[in-house]
């Protein structure tokens, strides 16, 4: 019996038949990859990954030589456009518009304005427009209960939660590289990240 477990001991040591050569160590547990953060390349696209960072909000408008529009998140830093390719920033960075050379280029009315279209309505005559609701269920804004309900988006959006313009949407297919988020595409600017993207 002591012999039996003598040769047990044996065996574990040393393999299981003669010449068998030990099986290697286990290898040192790996050291966790780098985590890589996707970001836009430097040049007329800019340094940074959408939306842009806090810090860069809001953003001050300025020129791309050769490319139009843009915003710096500070005085001295690089001009950049932040927008999906044939949209370029507006009103300080909040929003993405279309890019043109004319009035031709834009559509519903728009106008064509230092290359981007402006497709904005005039804003309300006075500092205290009340909430009204517009044909199809939409919040609007007015001045006087005697004056009609007016969108003070653009043309494809919707006042959302009284601050937000923002287009509606069914599904994530409607909002690229966003979400269809309680019936509109997000993330919403200013309270999730800037610029807003969809028109």
């Amino acid at each position: 019996m002591k012999e039996l477990a003598l040769f047990a001991v044996m065996v574990l040591q040393a393999g299981c038949c003669p010449g068998e050569k030990p099986p290697p160590p286990a290898p040192p547990d790996a050291a966790p990859l780098p985590t890589v953060i996707a970001s836009t390349p430097p040049g007329p696209r800019g340094p940074y990954p959408w939306p842009l960072p806090q810090e860069c909000y809001p953003a001050t408008e300025c020129v791309i030589p050769d490319a139009g529009p843009g915003v710096q998140c500070a005085p001295g830093n690089p001009c950049f456009n932040p927008c999906p390719t044939g949209m370029a920033p507006e009103k300080g960075g909040s929003y993405c518009a279309r890019t043109c050379r004319s009035d031709k280029d834009c559509s519903n009315k728009g106008r064509c304005v230092a290359g981007l279209c402006d497709r904005w309505p005039p804003s309300p005559a006075c500092e205290d427009a009340a909430f009204c609701q517009l044909p199809g269920g939409a919040t609007g804004l007015r001045c006087k209960d005697s004056e009609p309900c007016r969108n003070p988006c653009k043309p494809g959006h919707v006042l959302f939660g009284g601050t937000h313009c923002a287009k509606p949407c069914r599904s994530n297919a409607d909002c690229p590289g966003g979400e269809c988020t309680t019936g509109v595409c997000g993330p919403l600017c200013p309270s999730e990240g800037c610029p807003y993207r969809w028109e």
